[in-house]
């Protein structure tokens, strides 16, 4: 593939993420921004649960909750590199077809690809990284869920 082509597949990624960006402000959809206070309520220790009365348990829970939706902003951009680099390579086996025995494996034919084009390797490179960004994104969100919902199920035992 050609630089000029390459470079506008690349363009064509950016104009895709900027807009959802655009439909998500243009659908008044708002998500929270980063808030040092979250790292502290994600770092408490056994000696700070036991401090914390009702109220700041559910106001951490609160803000911790906020601050998941920001973070599954995040994973969705990396869930959308993701989807567009699957989607390029689908594209780009069947261009390249000519390369692959009939009953070649999708990974084998991913790395044969990759062998035999830049770009192709490239995307098969950034797809990897996606991967694996929404893989530990996923994770993080739903340890810190869990502890929104420990929070919330704290606060809840303490008004009792």
């Amino acid at each position: 593939m050609s630089g000029n082509n390459e470079s506008s597949k690349n363009s064509e990624l950016e104009s895709l993420i900027q807009s959802l960006e655009e439909y998500s402000k243009s659908k008044g959809i708002i998500t929270a921004i980063v808030n040092p206070e979250v790292e502290e309520i994600i770092n408490l220790t056994e000696d700070n649960l036991k401090s914390l009365n009702p109220e700041e348990c559910l106001r951490k829970a609160f803000l911790l909750s906020g601050y998941c939706g920001y973070i599954q902003k995040i994973e969705n951009k990396h869930r959308v590199k993701l989807r567009w680099c699957e989607s390029m390579l689908s594209k780009m086996t069947v261009q390249y077809d000519h390369l692959f025995s009939q009953y070649m494996k999708w990974e084998q034919k991913l790395h044969t690809l990759a062998l035999n084009d830049d770009f192709a390797k490239s995307v098969l490179n950034a797809k990897d990284v996606a991967f694996s960004n929404v893989t530990w994104i996923e994770n993080k969100v739903r340890d810190m869920r869990r502890q929104v919902d420990a929070l919330m199920e704290l606060g809840r035992k303490r008004y009792s």
